[in-house]
């Protein structure tokens, strides 16, 4: 069994929850945002209206989070990247079927590092299962691509895990908020087909109802017409990898 459940915020409440872990790592711990910015100790910006925020429960705690921001007249948080947006020419996302995984977060008891093997692997549990929930979420709103801001030890460790190279690099890496980053697009098509050799076993069901209803914005997508599906990584006990797999009633 995973140590960890996934869950979709639908409610105001459940995704304070998200904004207070943001604001707990990304302004008390790291201070990539200021305090006087974040009020209510929530970090909140433009983009969370157009998001769909997944949380990640350990029992009763929250370990983690991340949003799937969808296109919008807002466009996406990654264009605003320092060294700017080149896409290769063999692929070029059109940015009105592109999601971007952002904030992804974990808080910090899960990110200390650990000799014991069930514990050291918490940390790459979280950031995997969490990408892959946002990929998974993504093709069930009918999107095509994905773009995702990242560390390289990060898209090395989705190598690790068979569909880093799905992901292709952007944009020249730069320091942004105090650490080597690059962006990274990748097909949904392509990372669904190199995720799908992970041994399914069932979880947990996160509806797509639940997606719609998350956000106003929502309402317009259509679902994705490869079907009902939503796969979330994540690992069993003792390390070992296994897939969610949830039941996705229809949007409609």
């Amino acid at each position: 069994m995973s140590h960890f459940r996934y869950t979709i915020a639908r409610t105001n409440t459940e995704k304070e929850l998200g904004y207070r872990l943001r604001y707990q790592v990304y302004v008390e711990e790291f201070g990539f945002e200021r305090k006087e910015d974040c009020p209510n100790q929530m970090e909140i910006d433009k983009y969370d209206r157009h998001s769909i925020h997944i949380l990640a429960w350990d029992q009763n705690e929250l370990a983690g989070t991340c949003r799937i921001v969808l296109p919008s007249s807002l466009g996406l948080p990654g264009q605003e990247f320092p060294s700017g947006l080149r896409f290769p020419p063999d692929a070029v996302p059109d940015l009105r079927s592109t999601a971007e995984i952002s904030r992804l977060t974990v808080k910090k008891s899960y990110r200390r590092l650990s000799r014991l093997p069930s514990e050291g692997s918490r940390f790459s549990e979280l950031v995997i299962s969490l990408i892959i929930a946002g990929m998974r979420v993504a093709m069930a709103m009918h999107v095509d691509w994905i773009l995702f801001i990242s560390e390289p030890k990060i898209v090395h460790l989705c190598c690790c895990f068979g569909f880093g190279a799905a992901l292709i690099k952007a944009g020249e890496a730069v320091i942004f908020h105090k650490a080597l980053r690059a962006p990274y697009v990748g097909a949904v098509k392509d990372l669904y087909e190199m995720t799908a050799w992970l041994h399914p076993t069932c979880h947990r069901q996160l509806f797509p109802a639940e997606v719609k209803e998350s956000i106003p914005e929502a309402s317009n997508q259509q679902p994705h017409p490869k079907g009902n599906s939503l796969d979330i990584f994540c690992f069993g006990s003792r390390g070992k990898k296994s897939l969610m797999m949830g039941k996705m009633a229809s949007l409609l």
